[in-house]
């Protein structure tokens, strides 16, 4: 040191032991304020003690208003008095030569008067790394601070000055060893611009890492944070655009808004509701004068807004987003490393979605202990972005050395490198600042801001007070930063605590303490907002991150004895299961296939939001309960009807009601009851409520309800065999007699889609031998019925991943999914296994499902990573013209947000990808397929050549298919409150499918042109004209059209044969003519419709003809 002071820091440091570096005292935890979001009950203030910016007392304003005019007054009296008095002084406040004077105005007058007097407050150097302390020079000046002289000496003081949350500020250890290798292999300048020769490969790594890091597709850095805003929004918007933009947003937002030549509108700090009023105002008026609609909307918010400590409040700003439809730009330069329980920004910290954000931005400065900026978006914005900004073009690339600290650190922070180190720092910081925040509020004073800010504004007000508060502390061996006009408003000056990982539990109560008596002797605790009981519920969030600790072997006894302290006698509920992959999930995960918590299940702690909605259960459960006393009474499900009532109720419905959507609801697990879960879901057939919990950044605890209905809906209670019951059932008949049968089980992983789908398999096994007896005497009652009832039943197992299949049969072997010239759809090289017994079935089931691709996610040990699809093909052997009838039981692969692939790799992320790409495209598919059955003169466009799994199923997507299809889909969800985000993504992919036709379809009686149309008489007369040799008393005794078109295929072909001189290629020819007519009747909207489109009118017209050549290939 020298000649260094640090006698200032060490004199105050009051003498702790090392046990309590990672603990805190019962006198320090005891009385700690409560957690964020804590439960009210009815009737009581909607107020949050963590998010209030609590007013001063009226004494505190006066005395500050008073200081600020005696200030101004003297202020302007000696500049009077000067100007004449002292002209050389003033004299740059004078025009000389004709020149104008650079300096005037209030702004100059309060520099002069204030900051002028305080300037030894501020630009402190420094001698060394910004670590949990810092060295500084000694300086002192003769004029009232207008220059300095340093004096030679040093001073080592605890740092509470510097952003360097995460602590790799350092000058050794991974980071700096790796910068070193950096340097000597780059250099320390680019010298170029990014669009010249300034981008090396380590450019792209980085910018890689962290469009990784954040859950976007693509990022891009630049050289300086203030630029990575001012320069990207003018890249972004411009004229005719429209700005709104948070009224404490950071000057870089304001300064790249207002050279974008957008224009602006400004909402109130945080208030969603002002934010909606503004929008709706500026959409309804649209353009200044024009009242043209603007070209585009952007929001600008913060994810931390620094002069204030806040949290934006993003869930409900992107509630407005989905409503309003505006793009949404994020800054995270003070969040991102920082919040969240994986240091992922504000998105990971209110766990949304990122891809409900349409720019994030942030720096390197604070978490990454570096320098820079990055904007990560979808790659069409980055890349404009990066064609546009003047940060691209003009400014030096980020340099080697800064680089490397990024990609260090930043994969440290992910546990790609240093094993726990990075989740230890990010604990860490959490723990200090709800330490810190804590302790100053039950001390007394004003602090602003949320608790789990590492930025902890503490309120001076009187001008007077910011210099000596810094200056005191400064004695006291510790650097703080002072804030004042004009960087807040003249009245809220502050002191800013900026706290890191680094800070140990002595440094901070070493700070608690001298903060404490300063505070004292200035009279600052102005505070009145806690009291004692509420205080002490705060040691439960406090240990939260305690808990964590212990699945990852760094629990030790001081941890412990803090929850000895808080009268906790149970530590955790975290079950610890070594073999997990790191870093640990935040969700507890459950293995469908064991609802009874198995060795699937993962169990471990929630984030301190899902603390505190279990902490909620009372309250919630009761606006739940009020909401379904609400609603009328359950419909009942169906029992399983017998198989002639199952095909005669199919029969004679409507030829648009061939796709039916059912949502099932899983019960609550025994470790998820244990955890002390809840449902959020009320199944009321065939009405589903979810209640999504509302946290709002003021602690309100609000409930949204999101209501779906379905054909059916199976609660928690109603069982597997129900299940079948009510959808598979019916679908058998329907594979029996030539047509296609689909079931198709969607969810999230862990939802219980797969013990849904098994439990169906197996209740085909039990049950299809049985039932195809029975059909086959429904047929004919006089024909002996054989053992296999003349059916062949083949059955195959194959996945698709991506667009690659693999047979489940036969060790996972490679697969074609082919389209013949005919139409028809092929897969080539499949293993297909002749089944005669349930046994048999059974083995078979299980020998596929040991070969199906899963994998362990933030949800599910075993989740699904593919499609499994299990195929039964039917040949009617007294029928061999009769194309053979097809029953998919297809389990998708489970869905994934984003949220939930964050702890993912690259070739995880892009599987997951690849999943919710063919997912969207089969939702796509069996959308259009409803709309186009129940839409009249509107072309709708069936696009199943998009995915693999669509294409597979053409048969089900097709208008013009010959084929009866029949296709069931059920939605599984997982009732827990920590689950609706997820389980309200299901509903939304679910809800869509359930197409209502906004006009009922009006068929005339009798359409010559419609089959469907026909009653008994009129299809008897066709018959006798079109084929004479078809008797109608065999064919249509009593049926209508429709319901003659809805016959299997095979029931009327064995109706025909029964006629003399038919043979099988004539019925066969007949029967498809009869189809021709209908194919007619629905398409003939959609050719009127393409008529206009030649191009389209062609493609289809050569799609229909597949019928024709079908037809002429039967003689």
């Amino acid at each position: 040191m020298g000649k260094g002071k640090r006698a200032h820091f060490d004199k105050y440091r009051p003498p702790i032991s090392s046990a309590d570096l990672m603990s805190t005292p019962s006198s320090l935890i005891d009385d700690c304020p409560p957690p964020l979001y804590k439960p009210q009950p009815e009737g009581t203030p909607k107020e949050n003690v963590a998010h209030l910016i609590e007013d001063a007392p009226i004494g505190v304003l006066i005395t500050t208003y008073m200081s600020y005019f005696f200030l101004i007054v003297f202020g302007h009296i000696r500049d009077f008095f000067g100007f004449w008095l002292k002209s050389d002084e003033y004299k740059h406040l004078k025009t000389q030569n004709g020149y104008a004077p650079i300096n005037s105005g209030f702004d100059t007058f309060y520099h002069r008067r204030l900051y002028v007097r305080i300037r030894d407050c501020f630009n402190r150097p420094v001698t060394n790394v910004p670590g949990r302390t810092i060295t500084l020079l000694d300086r002192k000046s003769e004029d009232y601070n207008k220059n300095f002289k340093l004096t030679g000496e040093t001073k080592e003081v605890l740092n509470l000055s510097s952003y360097n949350y995460l602590g790799f500020a350092q000058s050794e250890g991974p980071c700096a060893d790796a910068v070193e290798t950096a340097v000597r292999k780059y250099g320390v300048a680019t010298c170029s611009s990014r669009m010249e020769a300034g981008t090396l490969d380590q450019h792209q790594e980085v910018e890689a890492l962290v469009a990784r890091f954040v859950g976007k597709e693509a990022a891009m850095i630049i050289s300086m944070g203030f630029a990575t805003n001012s320069t990207t929004i003018p890249a972004l918007v411009g004229k005719g655009c429209l700005i709104i933009s948070d009224e404490l947003n950071h000057s870089s937002l304001v300064y790249g808004a207002r050279v974008s030549g957008a224009s602006i509108r400004v909402f109130k700090h945080n208030d969603i509701k002002d934010l909606e009023s503004v929008l709706r105002n500026s959409i309804a008026g649209g353009q200044p004068r024009t009242h043209r609609p603007w070209k585009k909307i952007l929001v600008m918010v913060e994810g931390l807004y620094s002069m204030e400590g806040s949290i934006c409040a993003l869930p409900e700003i992107v509630e407005l987003k989905k409503k309003y439809k505006f793009y949404l730009y994020l800054d995270e330069a003070h969040s991102i490393g920082a919040m969240g329980p994986n240091g992922r920004g504000i998105c990971d910290y209110f766990g949304v979605d990122p891809e409900d954000v349409d720019i994030m931005m942030g720096t390197f400065t604070k978490s990454f202990g570096a320098a820079g900026g990055y904007i990560a978006a979808k790659q069409e914005i980055v890349d404009r972005v990066r064609f546009y900004t003047h940060a691209s073009v003009y400014a030096e690339a980020i340099t080697p050395p800064i680089l490397q600290q990024i990609y260090t650190s930043m994969r440290i922070i992910m546990g790609d490198e240093g094993g726990d180190e990075g989740r230890r720092r990010i604990q860490q910081l959490a723990r200090n600042c709800r330490f810190f925040s804590a302790e100053l509020r039950k001390m007394g004073f004003i602090v602003y801001g949320d608790e789990d800010s590492p930025i902890v504004p503490l309120l001076l007000f009187h001008p007077a007070k910011i210099p000596a508060f810094s200056r005191e502390m400064l004695k006291r061996g510790i650097a703080v930063v002072v804030v004042g006009y004009p960087a807040t408003p003249i009245i809220t000056s502050r002191v800013r605590f900026c706290l890191s990982a680094a800070h140990t539990m002595e440094d901070l109560k070493f700070a608690l303490q001298h903060i404490s008596e300063v505070g004292d002797d200035m009279v600052l605790k102005n505070g009145h907002i806690y009291d004692l009981e509420l205080r002490k519920v705060r040691a439960h969030s406090l240990l939260f991150y305690a808990r964590l600790m212990f699945p990852l072997g760094l629990f030790d006894a001081s941890v412990a004895s803090d929850e000895k302290f808080c009268g906790l006698t149970k530590v955790t509920r975290v079950r610890h299961v070594p073999q997990l992959p790191w870093p640990p999930f935040p969700h507890p995960a459950f293995h469908p296939d064991d609802p009874t918590g198995g060795p699937g299940i993962i169990m471990i702690d929630h984030t301190t939001s899902e603390e505190r909605l279990l902490a909620s259960r009372g309250a919630f459960e009761r606006v739940i309960a009020t909401h379904v006393a609400a609603q009328p009474a359950p419909a009942p499900i169906l029992a399983a009807p017998a198989l002639k009532q199952a095909i005669d109720a199919d029969r004679d419905a409507d030829f648009t009601v061939d796709i039916t959507v059912c949502i099932r609801v899983r019960p609550l697990l025994p470790d998820e009851e244990n955890a002390g879960h809840y449902s959020a879901v009320a199944a009321i057939n065939p009405s589903l409520h979810v209640f999504a919990p509302k946290l709002k950044y003021n602690g309100q605890l609000t409930a949204n309800t999101t209501t779906v209905n379905a054909d059916v809906i199976f609660g928690p209670d109603d069982e597997t065999e129900k299940v079948f019951a009510a959808t598979t059932l019916g679908l058998i008949p329907v594979a029996f007699g030539g047509g296609v049968g689909t079931f198709l089980a969607y969810g999230q992983t862990g939802s219980g889609k797969t013990h849904t789908l098994t439990g169906v398999e197996r209740c085909v096994a039990r049950d299809i031998f049985n039932l195809a007896k029975e059909y086959r005497l429904l047929q004919d009652p006089s024909a002996p019925v054989s053992d296999d009832a003349d059916f062949t039943i083949k059955l195959s197992f194959f996945e698709l991943f991506g667009n690659q299949a693999y047979d489940l049969l036969s060790d996972r072997a490679t697969v074609d999914i082919l389209e013949d010239t005919f139409g028809a759809i092929q897969i080539k090289n499949i293993t297909e296994e002749i089944i005669q017994t349930t046994e048999h079935f059974q083995s078979l089931i299980t020998k596929a499902s040991s070969l199906r691709r899963t994998k362990a996610t933030a949800k599910n040990r075993q989740s699904s990573r593919s499609h499994a699809i299990c195929r039964i093909r039917i040949t009617n052997r007294r029928l061999p013209h009769m194309e053979d009838g097809m029953l998919y039981l297809i389990d998708l692969a489970g869905s994934e947000g984003s949220g939930d692939t964050k702890h993912h790799d690259k070739e995880r992320i892009a599987e997951s990808k690849e999943i919710n790409k063919s997912l969207q495209a089969l939702k796509e598919c069996i959308r259009s397929r409803a709309l186009a059955a129940t839409t009249t003169g509107k072309h709708v466009h069936v696009p199943y050549r998009t995915s693999k799994i669509t294409v597979l199923l053409k048969n089900a997507f097709e208008l013009s298919s010959a084929k009866q299809s029949r296709t069931v889909i059920v939605g599984t969800l997982a009732p827990s409150i920590l689950d609706t985000s997820q389980t309200i993504n299901t509903l939304r992919f679910m809800g869509p499918l359930k197409v209502t036709p906004s006009v009922k379809r009006r068929a005339k009686s009798n359409d010559p042109d419609d089959p469907a149309s026909w009653d008994n008489a009129t299809l008897r007369g066709w018959v006798t004209r079109a084929y004479p040799k078809v008797n109608p008393d065999i064919l249509c005794p009593t049926e209508s059209g429709r319901q003659i078109c809805r016959l299997p295929e095979g029931e009327f072909l064995e109706r025909c044969l029964q006629c003399k001189d038919v043979t099988p290629k004539k019925a066969k020819a007949f029967y498809l003519r009869l189809w021709g007519l209908l194919i007619d009747a629905r398409t003939k909207d959609r050719v009127m419709k393409l008529s206009q489109r030649p191009g389209k009118l062609e493609a289809e017209m050569r799609e229909m003809e597949d019928l024709e050549i079908m037809a002429r290939s039967a003689g």
